[in-house]
């Protein structure tokens, strides 16, 4: 983005909760041999959005929910924000990369942006709602793919973001996940009430990846059932989340994410980062 680039406000949007984070995922059951996999609906399903040849990328960078001290944190000489920026401009396949930022942040990550001489271009949109609205109002025109990242996610790799952009070429939905390490189980209260099979378990992480057109009916149907008071619905969540919950014919792809992706939530989580970067194999 050049200097002197004003941010773009975002119109406004009404109804929406505010937003909450799913990460962990149960991978169902492989079909077995004699069984055919489950096939997607024939109409209004994944097949108006999935595929088509390779075309440049968008990336959407979200900071709504990354507090301002968190994002120009110093990590490894530049601030945390930046890491995401540089790791989804250098990627193969993404034409261009939008930062949507809380009101109040929009200038400083402006004059951040400008200095960093970015292969493609970087939009900085300033928005001050919850995390679904804010991504809706910034979605561009178009039917190609997108990828959504968390801004608090700094040690994204380019290899991962790749890997992502490949898998939409024949998929409509994908999100990077990692296996599960821990065992994990199900309680009621302070007592174990279930131990779950770690073999189906995965960590999300970001990116989520879309055709823009799937994004777009998901963001619509959020916003929709949000807006429907005797419903009982909820619309909040993560966008893969909410695929899940309102889109239940679209299949969402498992990618393989890295053990060196997480989320920055406090000084140790930084610590981490520094040491992962300083490490042989940054």
């Amino acid at each position: 983005m050049k200097p002197g680039t004003a941010a773009t406000p975002a119109p406004a949007l009404s109804g929406w909760a505010a937003p909450h984070y799913s990460r962990l995922v149960t991978v169902p059951p492989a079909p077995q041999p004699d069984a055919p996999a489950p096939q997607p609906a024939a109409s209004g399903g994944p097949a108006s959005g999935a595929a088509g040849p390779a075309e440049p990328a968008v990336a959407m960078i979200v900071a709504e929910t990354t507090p301002a001290a968190t994002l120009f944190a110093p990590l490894a000489g530049r601030p945390v924000l930046e890491h995401s920026v540089a790791a989804f401009a250098a990627a193969g396949g993404i034409g261009g990369v939008l930062v949507v930022v809380p009101p109040g942040l929009a200038s400083r990550v402006e004059q951040l942006i400008a200095a960093g001489d970015y292969p493609v271009p970087v939009r900085v949109i300033e928005d001050g709602g919850p995390r679904t609205a804010a991504i809706e109002r910034a979605l561009p025109p178009g039917d190609g793919p997108i990828l959504i990242h968390d801004a608090a996610q700094p040690l994204v790799s380019v290899q991962v973001i790749e890997n992502c952009l490949t898998a939409l070429a024949t998929q409509p939905c994908v999100c990077a996940a990692i296996p599960a390490s821990d065992t994990m189980v199900a309680v009621t209260g302070d007592y174990i009430s279930a131990r779950t099979v770690r073999d189906r378990l995965r960590r999300r992480q970001s990116p989520h990846g879309f055709r823009l057109p799937v994004l777009r009916q998901v963001c619509e149907q959020a916003r929709a059932a949000d807006a429907g008071p005797a419903t009982g619905a909820t619309a909040t969540g993560d966008e893969c989340a909410l695929t899940l919950r309102l889109r239940p014919d679209v299949p969402v792809h498992l990618i393989p994410g890295s053990e060196r992706s997480f989320s920055i939530t406090g000084p140790d989580d930084l610590a981490l980062a520094e040491a992962v970067l300083a490490g042989p194999n940054r």
